[in-house]
């Protein structure tokens, strides 16, 4: 009877290390989805922002475009200023390039930004599944140990009514004695 309960007491105890280790994970995923949540949000903020520089950019090729067709037909009116004209044709040029590159460049990183915010989603529906699983072990945890607490208290009560039979019986032994005496 003393190994059961002392089984139990172990057993009792192991759950309850296991149900403090589950939620300390518990805690911890729910940190990290936190975390990742700000990431994401700041990933989005980001988008947003090279979006917007990448609008601008595209306003600004607009208008160095239209700045090179005007220097092309100064170019075409003011033949006796070829070179002046020309020297604003090659900025301009050059100029639309750069942007060109710019624009190539700012639309690399944003594919970059949406597949990183698109894995960060991806991880944060995976955690949300690991604490749905983890409520479920330890709500499965809880049902044992108030099994097990149950099944204690029925040894405790068989335990009681043993020891009354035996002061019983003991207290029969001694009144045999006594009568033989």
């Amino acid at each position: 009877m003393r190994e059961e309960n002392e089984r139990l007491k172990a057993c009792n105890g192991d759950l309850q290390r296991v149900r403090d280790n589950l939620e300390d994970e518990k805690e911890d995923i729910g940190k990290d989805k936190d975390r990742q949540v700000k990431e994401n949000e700041r990933c989005q903020r980001v988008i947003e922002q090279l979006e917007a520089k990448i609008s601008a950019l595209r306003e600004d090729l607009v208008a160095t475009k239209e700045a090179l067709n005007r220097a092309q037909l100064d170019k075409e009116v003011l033949d006796g200023q070829n070179k002046e004209v020309g020297d604003a044709l090659s900025k301009s040029e050059l100029q639309k390039a750069e942007i060109e590159v710019e624009i190539n460049q700012l639309k690399t990183e944003e594919a970059a930004l949406k597949d990183a915010l698109l894995k960060m989603q991806a991880l944060n529906e995976g955690l949300g599944q690991d604490k749905i699983e983890l409520n479920r072990i330890i709500l499965q945890l809880e049902a044992e140990k108030a099994a097990l607490s149950g099944e204690k208290s029925a040894l405790e009560q068989e335990k009681s009514g043993i020891r009354e039979e035996l002061v019983r019986v003991e207290q029969e032994k001694m009144d045999l004695d006594t009568e033989k005496h």
